[in-house]
């Protein structure tokens, strides 16, 4: 039999290519999850070993919430240097600020960079110079090469960055450094100052930490011993190795979480790839019953043709998982390419796989191929030898397994519905949206196992919409596409599993968007804001942006510093209501303000002890006084009162912010330039607000909806290659009757497009119930996670593309085959048995 087995794979393998394929892509986006993983953690390894030749001894603040971030007294960090055998000893401050570019605008995302403290001690300096040299003194800064680049600074250019109580610093450029060897830099503008500007910029109370270099011949761990000594409570002492292994610790936690992600696409795509694998082997063996028979008459046990069978599919796992993994490891060096070039954090160095991330996929594709061919090999073993004297294998008796299959799947639609609707009704916990999950889970098997029923019926309906343009050739694709259900439906499964799933990701997605534009729309009534960042918004541009035609409201908030007794300081902002209501439209957060009534922040009454209708006395920072009754409490740092009151109370108080409403018809990039020029000369102003975040969501929400498309279309591809599949073998299997066909007068292009509407109808039918499952498992996903307040969204433009992109997905599957079918000779077909 073992020879017998791998002759047949050797004379008939190439019936086996699209489902090596679906192995292959399965596999390989397993390993190139694994194999990224790893590469990224080797790249932080270099780095952080890079980084731990430096130091001997590193003290960090600990876990411990309540301790953690305790200032170590500048006498205690003198009492470190003086400790026998430390060499040096630098407070290490990492935080982030604003840095602006050589026009004076914030740099890229509201100029957020990673502020770093530069080593004194020049044997302590990690950092790879580039240009220049690094900062010696306050007044002097570096950047990385690549935001210097695109900030359009030069070495000894002035720098601007501003720090986080909105302070203007000036330095100068002495030098660039290279961070691309340092992952944990990467995606960020890089800014080196020396330790006290970087505290200074980032307003830390503590450092980030303290990195001890010790002496020539020390003992190390008597030195550590004695800084631990010294150390307060709070804070720890580690020697640099021990360091290194704690930050890979981190990482690989988080490596951890991003790799089980990724095995989650993996894990659809091996389960469409095991659907195309047992579709392939059932349609293998229906061909191969007289074969099989033959076997049974010359001696062949039962236990030996499942056997024969199963060693097809080691073979054919082995062979496939091999590919896979080479193809793994060639997509995972695609991908650190195009990280590196979008600046994500790779580190230096190829590729590197590891054992375990090789093994895993491996042994994961041999046994789903394995697993995935063991129901279709129970079938082989009950082909009787008697079937060998039939000339085509008998399919049109309905097994009592199959009413049984039928009855469990539609218990599990029953369960799977059931369980889902506590999830609807809930309010958005955690523990409902685990519930509709598992329920969604259990449904969309059930439906899975239920597309023998329904996949033939909806190809019989959508078949008579083909019938009518392409007459012929559609009315035989209608019949053929449903002569085997099974078939069919394990066919079309495959697709509808991605179809399913990209589908709830774009109702998700539509919905989220429209739910969280909503709830910014309730709450802030204008479009952008103007804030200054250090005193008033300036007159001219106040009145440039009256100007402004895009613009069809512009209204003035008036701010001064309060406090209330002894309590921290807070903002209050004064806004003429009549004026604001009539430019912007209603204020929700404005409404309860009204003349001698004022809202307050709500840390501030619970510290004072106050509530609504108390008299309340705010202190204002020229020393004046407000004085009104308290209307009520707003979350956050800003009391509201109304202008004329606080003008009254302080007349030198300032416009610290305008409120902007965008004209009805104006596009928001073209709003948001006419304001940029508005303050383009002016670098203190901040100009933020729905505008923007409605637009960095949508971005954010596209962005995210592409990725899982890209990740799902794995599986979207392993499906087509399945409908390819199931065309080709079906191409060899009617060779006879595509023969009769043509001498019955079907032309080649009418046998081509009779093959092609069988592929178009399993594709359209796939899309069709994909997205009608996803409309209805993405309502169940969004209200279980958002709760009742969620807005439902069905994006129909995407979701007909998505029917579109299927059925003509499905059309271009079935080209090789169709043109085999139709190139076929008439005479030699016909004379096939």
């Amino acid at each position: 039999m073992l020879k017998t087995t791998l002759a047949g794979l050797r004379a008939h393998g190439a019936r086996l290519i699209f489902s090596s394929l679906a192995i292959i892509f399965g596999v390989g986006f397993a390993a190139g999850s694994f194999v990224l993983t790893d590469t990224i953690k080797a790249g932080y390894e270099m780095s952080f070993a890079a980084d731990a030749r430096l130091l001997d001894l590193v003290a960090t603040p600990d876990e411990d919430e309540d301790e953690a971030g305790k200032a170590v007294p500048a006498a205690t960090v003198d009492r470190m240097r003086d400790v026998d055998g430390v060499a040096s000893v630098e407070e290490r401050y990492q935080g982030y600020g604003t840095l602006l570019n050589s026009k004076g605008r914030p740099l890229g995302n509201q100029g957020m960079a990673t502020v770093d403290s530069i080593a004194a001690d020049k044997a302590l300096r990690w950092q790879q110079v580039a240009k220049g040299r690094l900062p010696d003194a306050a007044d002097e800064l570096t950047l990385d090469t690549a935001t210097a680049k695109r900030a359009g600074y030069a070495v000894g250019d002035p720098v601007r960055v501003i720090d986080v109580e909105d302070e203007v610093h000036s330095y100068t450029l002495t030098g660039t450094i290279d961070v691309e060897d340092s992952p944990q830099y990467a995606g960020i503008p890089y800014v080196g100052v020396t330790a006290s500007q970087a505290k200074l910029i980032d307003g830390a109370d503590a450092p980030s930490r303290i990195d001890m270099r010790t002496a020539d011949g020390a003992d190390v761990a008597a030195v550590e011993s004695d800084v631990a000594a010294l150390l307060p409570s709070g804070w720890q002492a580690s020697t640099g190795a021990e360091f290194t292994r704690q930050q890979l610790k981190d990482i690989s936690s988080e490596l951890t979480q991003l790799n089980i992600a990724l095995l989650a696409f993996a894990a659809i795509a091996m389960f469409v790839a095991a659907i195309v694998i047992a579709n392939t082997f059932t349609i293998l063996i229906a061909q191969r019953t007289r074969e099989m028979a033959l076997l049974r008459c010359v001696g062949a046990t039962r236990g030996q043709v499942y056997r024969s069978v199963l060693l097809e599919s080691i073979v054919l796992g082995i062979v496939g998982s091999t590919l896979g993994l080479l193809a793994g490891i060639g997509l995972a060096a695609v991908a650190q390419v195009v990280l590196r070039a979008v600046g994500a954090p790779m580190g230096p160095g190829p590729v590197s796989p590891t054992l375990v991330g090789l093994v895993i996929p491996f042994v994961l594709g041999t046994v789903v191929t394995v697993v995935a061919a063991a129901f279709p090999a129970i079938g082989a073993t009950r082909i009787a030898p008697i079937a060998a004297l039939r000339n085509q294998p008998d399919i049109g008796r309905v097994r009592k397994s199959h009413r049984v299959r039928t009855v469990l799947a539609f218990l599990a639609l029953v369960a799977g519905i059931a369980a889902m609707v506590p999830g609807v009704r809930g309010d958005g916990s955690e523990q409902n949206f685990l519930l509709a999950l598992a329920g969604g889970a259990v449904a969309f098997l059930g439906i899975l196992f239920l597309t023998p029923v329904i996949v033939p019926r909806l190809i019989s309906v959508l078949g008579f919409v083909l019938a009518r343009p392409f007459r012929t050739p559609g009315r035989l694709a209608r019949a053929n596409a449903v002569r085997n259900p099974g078939r069919a439906a394990a066919t079309s499964a495959a697709l509808l599993v991605g179809v399913t799933l990209i589908s709830i990701m774009a109702v998700v997605s539509a919905s989220v968007q429209k739910t969280a534009t909503a709830s910014l729309d309730e709450e802030f009534p204008f479009d952008l804001s103007i804030t200054s960042r250090t005193a008033a918004v300036p007159g001219p541009v106040v009145d440039d942006l009256e100007k402004e035609k895009r613009l069809s409201g512009v209204v003035p908030v008036y701010t001064a510093r309060g406090t209330v007794g002894d309590g921290r300081g807070f903002t209050v902002q004064g806004v003429d209501k009549a004026e604001a209501e009539r430019e912007l439209g209603p204020l929700k957060q404005y409404e309860k303000a009204a003349p001698g009534r004022v809202v307050i922040p709500k840390f501030v009454a619970a510290v004072e002890k106050l509530d609504v209708g108390d008299e309340v006395t705010i202190g204002l920072a020229d020393k004046s006084e407000l004085t009104a009754e308290i209307a009520g409490t707003v979350s956050g740092d800003t009391a509201i009162a109304t202008s004329d009151d606080l003008l009254e109370a302080a007349p030198d108080a300032v416009v610290g912010s305008v409120f902007l409403k965008a004209k009805s018809g104006e596009s928001a990039e073209d709003v948001q330039t006419a304001v940029d020029r508005a303050v383009a000369d002016r670098p203190e102003l901040t100009v933020e607000g729905p505008l923007q975040y409605k637009a960095a969501i949508e971005k954010g929400v596209q962005a995210t909806l592409l990725l899982f498309a890209g990740l799902l279309g794995i599986a979207v591809l392993i499906a087509l290659f399945g409908i390819a599949n199931t065309l080709a073998l079906s191409v060899l299997e009617r060779t006879r009757e595509s023969g009769v066909l043509r001498a019955l007068g079907l032309t080649r292009r009418q046998l081509r497009a009779m093959f092609s509407g069988e592929a178009v109808l399993m594709a359209a039918v796939a899309g069709l119930l994909g997205v009608g499952l996803g409309v209805a498992f993405g309502y169940v996903a969004i209200r279980s996670l958002v709760g009742s307040s969620a807005d439902l969204v069905a994006p129909y433009a995407q979701l007909g593309l998505f029917v579109g992109l299927a059925a003509l997905a499905g059309l271009v599957a079935s080209v090789v085959p169709a043109r085999k079918a139709a190139r076929s000779s008439v005479v030699v077909a016909m004379a096939e048995e």
